[in-house]
């Protein structure tokens, strides 16, 4: 087919220039983001202290209205570009098993440092990284791009020979990110492999609901009759052990909770929450 018989498929004319224009916004996006990780500099806070409410909330799912926890932390942390003290109210849901175990106060604990991000004056705790944002708008920019490539000929009449190696190389996208699953798979598999595990007992231990929620308030925790009426058990199990000087809770379905009950369990050094127990993979 010469120029002169070409005859241009305006409605597809249309898609293709939306594609091109999609992939072209896409790409400024991923510019915008990546400008975005040049000028602003990071920023860390550290907290001084904390007090948190444990609390009930009706939320909406796929099947209607259900509660759940949810833990509301009043902070007061210190920039440490500027030494500067702010107070800032963070929140997060949380599951049975974190509550009980007390995992939801690591990110809270006095002393811990926490990415932010300063936004309109206000303070943003953990924020999400702007190379995440950048790849996703790349990718987008990409797919975009290919389906306008490949939309090219038909949106001009010409000919669509070669269209077969434009299919191969879209098919690329799928193919690249199924060998990246598989190597992030393979590798987690070799660091486990690789890990110096250290052994410890956990000794199944037993609770009454109410005195496991009144110790809370030690801890700088309260949670009222609501949380006791959510958790549903007269009792709360979970498995003590001891690291480095402090006792951990954990709650698994590998350890044993029985009182006076021991398991044998497999510690990573580098975070103590990290525990095979028992038969565990």
């Amino acid at each position: 087919m010469n120029e002169a018989e070409r005859t241009p498929n305006f409605p597809v004319m249309i898609v293709y220039w939306f594609l091109a224009g999609m992939g072209w916004l896409f790409a400024l996006g991923a510019l915008w983001q990546v400008n975005i990780v040049r000028t602003r500099p990071p920023l860390q806070v550290r907290v001084s202290d904390r007090t948190v409410q444990v609390e009930v909330r009706e939320v909406s799912g796929k099947r209607g209205k259900y509660k759940a926890l949810f833990a509301v932390a009043q902070l007061r942390l210190e920039r440490l570009d500027t030494r500067a003290a702010v107070t800032q109210t963070d929140e997060r849901r949380i599951t049975n098993e974190e509550l009980v175990s007390l995992s939801f106060l690591d990110r809270w604990e006095r002393g811990a440092t926490l990415p932010a991000v300063e936004q309109n004056g206000a303070l943003e705790l953990d924020p999400d990284s702007p190379w995440l944002a950048a790849m996703g708008f790349g990718i987008l920019a990409f797919m975009m791009g290919a389906f306008a490539w490949i939309t090219k000929p038909f949106a001009e009449g010409g000919n669509t020979v070669g269209m077969g190696k434009k299919m191969l190389v879209l098919g690329l996208f799928p193919l690249g990110a199924m060998v990246f699953g598989i190597g992030s798979n393979v590798l987690k598999d070799k660091e486990e492999m690789a890990l110096q595990r250290t052994g410890v007992e956990g000794k199944g231990k037993s609770t009454p609901t109410g005195e496991f929620l009144s110790g809370l308030s030690g801890l700088g925790v309260k949670a009222g009759e609501d949380v006791r009426t959510f958790l549903s058990s007269d009792d709360v199990q979970f498995c003590e052990f001891q690291w480095e000087g402090k006792t951990w809770l954990a709650v698994s379905s590998w350890c044993r909770t029985q009182d006076g009950e021991v398991t044998k369990g497999r510690l990573n050094p580098g975070n103590p929450r990290d525990v095979k127990w028992g038969e565990e993979p």
